[in-house]
């Protein structure tokens, strides 16, 4: 089994440890045997056509985003802030975090997740790891639901000091650890790396809040739909072996080209209308 997209081809910013997890990962898809894939899952990609097929370069991506902007009828920008995220919310709406691993494609997911081109909205997306400096709110409407969307710095590697690096980590718990609205934690795992030490620490301390955590599979156009169905398995084994999560079945998303972005946002919304807030401490 060959990957759709070898890591040497890639130009994102890593160090030795994520091309090692890349490697890693990589082995692992190859090991998934066919009845260890999930069928809903290869039906769910197939349905969406998510994966990197024959032809991939030619999507018309144009009516995929107009598609998602449908989804979403205002975005406007709350503020940011590194020490009192949970402060901007003033109008006390049910928050979605989006969290994960530097360079996996945050804020790509956000600017799609507003309808707009992944490389030109309203997060700066940047090939080197790290760039988001703060904690970014914005308020959303979805049909008739408001809540605010909540964009975190990347934990790992970056553009900064390891100084630097840690405080955001530092940050990102504090929020985490305060936030009274937060209702889900979106966090984003590259599909070409799967889940690492970071992803745990913070699955493990949402947890302890009973705060919901979903694992977003990025970066689905990496992969051809048979690998990212063999991805979609062994992330879900990891998940279920470590029983730290309460919704262990994770969700995949292209942001270039916006695939499961309606599904992400009604998966948004439900969450918003059903999930209880957090507990206190």
């Amino acid at each position: 089994l060959t990957m759709a997209a070898p890591t040497n081809a890639r130009s994102d910013s890593v160090n030795d440890e994520v091309l090692r997890e890349r490697t890693v990962h990589a082995e692992r898809i190859e090991e998934i045997k066919e009845d260890e894939v999930d069928q809903r899952v290869v039906d769910q990609i197939a349905g969406i056509k998510l994966g990197r097929n024959k032809g991939w370069s030619n999507q018309k991506s144009v009516f995929a985003r107009q598609a998602a902007r449908g989804a979403v009828t205002q975005v406007k920008s709350l503020g940011r802030s590194l020490d009192n995220a949970a402060q901007q919310n003033i109008g006390q709406l049910p928050e979605i975090a989006l969290a994960g691993y530097s360079n996996s494609g945050k804020s790509s997911l956000l600017n799609a997740l507003t309808g707009l081109p992944a490389q030109r909205g309203i997060a700066s997306v940047d090939a080197r790891a790290g760039w988001t400096e703060s904690i970014f709110l914005f308020q959303a409407t979805v049909g008739d639901t408001k809540l605010v969307l909540v964009d975190t710095p990347g934990y790992g590697v970056a553009i900064a000091s390891d100084w630097t690096a840690k405080k955001w980590r530092r940050s990102i718990a504090k929020y985490i650890d305060s936030s009274t609205q937060l209702r889900c934690v979106f966090l984003l795992v590259d599909c070409t790396r799967g889940l690492c030490e970071l992803d745990w620490q913070l699955i493990k301390r949402a947890e302890r809040r009973k705060i919901a955590c979903q694992v977003v599979l990025t970066k689905a156009d990496l992969l051809s739909p048979n690998d990212l169905a063999r991805s979609h398995a062994v992330v879900t084994a990891n998940l279920r072996e470590h029983e730290a999560i309460r919704h262990p079945q994770p969700v995949m998303v292209s942001a270039n080209f916006t695939q499961g972005v309606k599904q992400l946002w009604a998966l948004a919304r439900h969450h918003v209308l059903v999930t209880p807030k957090p507990e206190e401490g």
